[in-house]
């Protein structure tokens, strides 16, 4: 926490202690917010990839195509490095990864017929200090949970979403 607090304050800190090993399923376990880790939280858990299948990312996010490459920008080698070294500890599977039609944040978790991370372009032209680099991945790789991507995914933007007109009037 200290190495994101300097990072986000623009900070230098000494690089990371050695390699970290993978983190255990208790300790993913309490990454999950609080409010997920309820009954309705678990009901989501167990359908958000359903729903997101329903209700698929239209537009940009959806037709990105052209896929992260090391020679994408100046700052791309490190990205990748991040993003393989966070899927490792976290050990999850990475999804494809997608680079953003614009500078954008400098990750977004959509879902276009299956998961994918669309990675800004302004993250790979500009360094970004590697803890605060090192913080976004996480919480991108973390929020492809099928619960945190379908709450990320379904914020009401189709109106044919059932839940829009809920309750009923």
């Amino acid at each position: 926490m200290r190495e994101i607090a300097d990072a986000l304050d623009g900070l230098e800190t000494p690089a990371p202690r050695g390699q970290r090993p993978p983190l255990t399923s208790d300790e993913r376990a309490g990454l999950r917010h609080p409010g997920l880790r309820t009954p309705s939280g678990e009901l989501l858990a167990c359908t958000g990839i359903a729903l997101c299948r329903l209700f698929p990312a239209e537009g940009r996010a959806a037709g990105s195509s052209e896929l992260l490459r090391a020679t994408a920008g100046p700052c791309a080698p490190a990205v990748l490095d991040a993003l393989h070294t966070a899927a490792r500890m976290l050990d999850v599977h990475l999804p494809e990864l997608v680079l953003a039609e614009d500078d954008g944040p400098p990750f977004t978790a959509v879902h276009a017929g299956h998961p994918r991370l669309l990675v800004g372009r302004l993250l790979l032209r500009e360094p970004m200090p590697l803890p605060e680099l090192r913080f976004h991945v996480g919480r991108a790789l973390l929020s492809l949970s099928p619960d945190l991507l379908a709450l990320r995914a379904l914020k009401g933007a189709s109106s044919s979403a059932p839940w829009r007109c809920w309750p009923p009037c």
